[in-house]
């Protein structure tokens, strides 16, 4: 390798380098926005929204760290983490409305969301999943009358959704929660842990079933129409 190609490489490094030091410069110094569904966003700043007249109309605009501008209600938001002012919570318990839980209650439920959503989604349930739905795919169709006109009844597609519910229901497992090392006498963590993997495992089972399925009527309708 010559001079001049090791030159480029060290400039290219350095220039990764600087780019890498500018981001994470950024996620440092920007606020995070934390969601009631768990979710953490890193955003630039945000600001009241205009009409606070109506409590259940209350909103903030947020910028993303793309500049973008987004609405999000009061109502799910947990809080607003800045770098320069610190937490600012914006739930309160309302038990009249469904919400008996106090602040640091909710802290820890929404923490146990958070947790399931860092955490992997079992590639064994998402193959069972796709399996499913390509089983469904397979499975005949008997025809049935609707008001005189005969129509195909898909049951096949009744194989993935059943597949989805059981994973909702036995998701997640005491293994699985118990690999997580959440403690044992943190009742309200470990409830938003269990109730955010079962909708994790549920969506995403879900994708995986259906495309299983569309990949098996495209199989079915390439072989049928083969001669």
């Amino acid at each position: 390798m010559d001079h001049t190609k090791l030159r480029y490489m060290k400039r290219i490094v350095v220039i990764l380098g600087l780019i890498l030091l500018v981001i994470v410069a950024i996620k440092a110094q920007s606020d995070t926005l934390w969601l009631m569904n768990g979710k953490k966003l890193p955003i630039s700043g945000f600001s009241p929204g205009s009409d606070t007249s109506d409590p259940l109309n209350q909103a903030i605009f947020y910028q993303t760290l793309k500049g973008k501008t987004r609405k999000v209600y009061i109502d799910e938001i947990f809080s607003v983490n800045s770098s320069s002012s610190g937490e600012t919570v914006f739930y309160k318990p309302q038990p009249e409305l469904g919400e008996p839980l106090d602040i640091n209650q909710m802290r820890q439920y929404v923490t146990g969301l958070h947790l399931a959503h860092q955490k992997k989604t079992n590639e064994l349930l998402l193959a069972g999943s796709f399996v499913s739905g390509m089983i469904g795919a397979f499975t005949p169709s008997p025809d049935i009358q609707l008001g005189g006109v005969e129509a195909s009844l898909p049951l096949g597609f009744l194989i993935p959704i059943s597949y989805v519910s059981l994973t909702g229901y036995f998701t997640p497992g005491k293994k699985y929660i118990n690999s997580a090392m959440l403690p044992a006498n943190n009742e309200y963590l470990r409830m938003g842990f269990e109730e955010g993997s079962q909708r994790k495992a549920i969506h995403k089972t879900l994708l995986a079933g259906c495309l299983g399925y569309l990949s098996g009527m495209l199989m079915v309708t390439v072989i049928s129409g083969t001669p």
